[in-house]
């Protein structure tokens, strides 16, 4: 038997339930919005506080105006971004908590989070390679040893994490964690069609009901509708997904959500769309049942992507059967697809909507 959580007799008796705490209450269900203050000084209004929330990232100053603005409607997060800066410690290697994993004082860390008005920690996790092999058993251990009520476990992960042994043994971890967790995949390409870990991650959220899935794109929905989990996408960029693009369009232009394909798409490509005679258009309060393809000025991209993120929440929020709600979703954005002039290049893009919508 491994060292670390597998040394436990059983798993957690309630797991990914959310504790009662005051940082926690009501935050499972909720699609929150990953942006950077600068950002969410443009979004600020579209954000529904029944449905959403935000988690900051970077650090400074700029973070104090944000939480006396946000933090009495919405609630307010931070990600430090400590993931960005890989582990020193060698693979294999079952090492004494030091700064390799969490900087200095995490209990110290977190208790400051609050202390600024953070309506819940998340813990300032480094990267987790898949070949360390006990540092994810060794994080969520500590972690739990503190005991706390307010705190989001967060597990920035290797893509290779979703494959093979590894998976098994994140599964193993995952079942066994008390404090709630939040995956993150820092620099993933997790949209591979020729890849398991779309599928993979699909499987694993249904497994684990509740996990938080941070810093996504509308993988995030889909875990919310799944398994009502914490989810956390990032605007305007989509964090995983590339958007579709002609092979001719090499214009930097802003990314589009269009809400009938649930995928986002360069400006360029949308008017060479139109060109076609195929236009969609957004119901958003920012667009008033407007074309999408107008979309030109990146603030005004960003209100919207943002405006249908929140609204969508919303929707799932209050929908009876949300798996339901989502799979009928996914289902008519399959049936659009097919209409394009160009579907079969796009297949890569439906491939999670095909998932998706078979539950």
């Amino acid at each position: 038997m491994d060292p670390g959580l597998t040394a436990r007799s059983t798993p957690s008796p309630h797991p990914w339930s959310f504790p009662t705490g005051p940082g926690l209450t009501g935050l499972r269900g909720r699609t929150l919005i990953h942006t950077n203050p600068t950002d969410l000084k443009l979004v600020d209004d579209l954000i529904d506080p029944h449905a959403g929330g935000i988690i900051l990232t970077g650090r400074g100053n700029s973070h104090r105006g944000v939480i006396r603005t946000h933090s009495r409607r919405l609630p307010v997060m931070r990600d430090a971004g400590a993931h960005y800066r890989r582990p020193r410690h060698g693979p294999n290697e079952l090492f004494e908590l030091s700064d390799n994993l969490f900087g200095s004082g995490l209990a110290a860390d977190l208790d400051q989070q609050l202390a600024n008005g953070f309506c819940t920690a998340i813990t300032p996790t480094r990267y987790i390679p898949a070949d360390h092999r006990l540092t994810l058993e060794t994080v969520i251990e500590a972690i739990d040893d503190l005991a706390r009520n307010d705190t989001l476990c967060l597990l920035p992960l290797s893509l290779r994490w979703l494959s093979g042994e590894f998976l098994k043994r994140l599964d193993h971890a995952l079942r066994y964690a008390i404090t709630p967790v939040g995956i993150l995949f820092p620099h993933p390409r997790i949209n591979d069609p020729h890849g398991r870990a779309p599928v993979e991650l699909h499987h694993l959220l249904t497994d684990h009901p509740g996990t938080g899935l941070l810093s996504t794109d509308l993988t995030g929905l889909a875990a919310v509708a799944r398994s009502g989990a914490l989810a956390s996408i990032g605007v305007p960029r989509p964090s995983w997904f590339a958007p579709v693009r002609l092979p001719s369009d090499t214009e930097d232009s802003p990314h589009v959500l269009v809400p009938k394909l649930l995928q986002w798409f360069t400006t360029a490509t949308l008017r060479d769309l139109a060109t076609r005679g195929r236009t969609f258009t957004c119901d958003c309060q920012v667009c008033l049942n407007g074309p999408v393809h107008r979309l030109n000025c990146p603030v005004t991209v960003l209100r919207h992507n943002t405006a249908r993120v929140s609204e969508w929440a919303s929707r799932l929020r209050l929908a009876p059967d949300p798996a339901g709600w989502w799979r009928g979703m996914c289902l008519e954005a399959l049936n659009a697809f097919e209409e394009l002039p160009w579907y079969e290049s796009l297949r890569p893009h439906h491939t999670m909507l095909d998932m998706w919508s078979r539950g």
